[in-house]
């Protein structure tokens, strides 16, 4: 074959292979995919890895602190209200202070009992949110009970939740060292939160300013001054007998405070008993 033959067949392929590949869905491909370029937002290069937002509403929240918390923190210091002995003396103290949350809110009324006593019945259809306050109502829903066999019957399983929520809110801490059992309130170290000179400070304005109280306030008061360890604050809360006359007061206005005064009277009443028998038989 002469070199012009191969000339021209070469020319002839060359031809061929600049002629484009036609297809209409090849086209409607390229056409789809720069409209989504076109449309979608450009991502900038990131800088650096930074932290995630967090949703506040992904976060649990502590629910609000309950007159039994209150009473509780206001119990827990260094110079303690309650001796290691004396702990007895809290549960019928909560179980008032949980009978005052539910009367506040509306979720109790109370019933006159046989001779002058008070029975105290849950009203239907109006559950507390808090989960403390549920099971109370829970125990009260049906019939009324006596109050004394109500602060009995509540006051026991108060006080280990109760702890749990000072603890996680960080109004009380835990001692770091091991212990074996339960731990005491003279155990109990503040937390740092503040909210203990909060709360002392208005029962201190309710009772030495002798000004108007909010009704919470007013039932601590009551309950400090029930359980008859209002005096242990001094000088926090002065001993004076101006302070000693208006506590009594709050405590007579607040029924599930005398009722609580009526359970600590009993309590050492059978306590001094126990001793006195226990006197005698080590003496004969």
């Amino acid at each position: 074959m002469d070199k012009h033959a191969v000339s021209a067949r070469a020319g002839r392929c060359k031809a061929v292979a600049v002629v484009p590949f036609q297809s209409p869905a090849l086209d409607h491909v390229r056409t789809t995919r720069s409209l989504l370029l076109a449309y979608l937002p450009t991502a900038s290069p990131r800088t650096g890895t930074q932290p995630r937002r967090k949703d506040s509403a992904m976060t649990p929240q502590p629910e609000p602190p309950i007159l039994g918390e209150d009473l509780l923190l206001l119990l827990c210091r260094p110079g303690p209200a309650i001796s290691a002995g004396g702990e007895h003396l809290l549960s019928p103290a909560l179980a008032g202070a949980v009978l005052i949350d539910l009367s506040l809110g509306g979720h109790v009324r109370t019933l006159p009992g046989r001779g002058g006593s008070t029975r105290v019945d849950a009203i239907a259809g109006h559950p507390p949110a808090d989960d403390v306050l549920r099971s109370a109502w829970d125990h009260l829903l049906g019939r009324p009970r006596e109050v004394q066999a109500v602060l009995a019957a509540v006051g026991p399983s108060l006080r280990v939740p109760l702890l749990d929520r000072l603890v996680r809110r960080g109004d009380l801490r835990r001692p770091s060292r091991e212990t074996f059992g339960s731990v005491g309130l003279h155990d109990l170290e503040e937390g740092g939160s503040g909210r203990r000179d909060h709360v002392l400070s208005a029962v201190r304005t309710a009772l030495v300013d002798d000004v108007e109280a909010p009704d919470r306030t007013v039932g601590l008061a009551a309950l400090l001054s029930g359980t008859g360890i209002l005096r242990t604050f001094d000088p926090e809360i002065p001993w004076t007998p101006m302070v000693v006359a208006r506590a009594a007061k709050l405590e007579r206005d607040v029924w599930a405070a005398r009722a609580v005064a009526d359970a600590v009277g009993r309590s050492v009443a059978l306590a001094l008993v126990g001793n006195v028998f226990v006197a005698a038989a080590v003496l004969f």
